[in-house]
């Protein structure tokens, strides 16, 4: 794989200059894929380079130890098992350019702020909650219930704490996306089935600015 991506970094380096000036079309999806390119993963980066050869500016929003715990990484009924990191950003580090390639972190404080004011929080609490007008308990919820594998969530300890990583995790990623919408003013937003809390916390946001997002699964 590696001397693919090589062949068409080269030869899309090798190509003049865009002369389209405006804003890039951002890529995202946290959650395709973890140990290897996925089909979806595949698309997304493909998709991106038939942009790139057309000389439409494109940047990789990518994922560096940015969340609590990702949707790939949950493991039902052991929520103090931490998510694939590593792994993760190996396969990243491989597929995007450093140059074209925005990364995001955790942001702890947030994070350890929103655990503490849901440390008692129901699971009906948790699908209620609300954070700075985002119904974060609403955007993770589908997500939650894919990496549990039921619908029907059981009010459970390790329930809620799965939930409280994912929303933590989320309220992290609300601040970290407005930095980089800031930063970069995407013309347009690609994501991975806008449904799995990262890419859904995206859309949600992108939607209030008028940015048009395309999903792919």
């Amino acid at each position: 794989m590696d001397a693919q991506i090589a062949s068409v970094e080269a030869y899309l380096n090798n190509l003049p200059e865009p002369q389209d000036q405006e804003a890039p079309i951002l890529f995202f999806n946290a959650s395709t894929r973890v140990h290897r390119v996925s089909l979806n993963a595949a698309y997304s980066l493909l998709t991106s380079w038939a942009l790139r050869a057309r000389g439409i500016p494109v940047r990789y929003l990518v994922c560096a130890e940015g969340m609590v715990q990702c949707v790939l990484g949950t493991r039902p009924g052991n929520p103090a098992t931490g998510p694939p990191c590593r792994s993760c950003l190996r396969v990243s580090r491989r597929l995007y350019p450093g140059e074209l390639t925005h990364s995001f972190s955790l942001d702890q404080n947030i994070a350890r702020k929103v655990q503490v004011e849901l440390a008692n929080a129901s699971i009906d609490d948790l699908m209620a909650f609300d954070y700075l007008g985002a119904p974060l308990g609403e955007l993770v919820l589908p997500g939650l219930r894919w990496a549990l594998r039921r619908h029907q969530l059981q009010d459970t300890d390790d329930t809620r704490m799965h939930y409280r990583q994912y929303l933590s995790s989320a309220a992290s990623l609300m601040h970290r996306f407005d930095q980089v919408l800031s930063q970069m003013g995407p013309r347009s937003i690609v994501l991975f089935n806008g449904i799995f809390y990262p890419e859904a916390v995206l859309r949600f946001m992108v939607a209030q600015k008028g940015i048009p997002v395309v999903t792919h699964e």
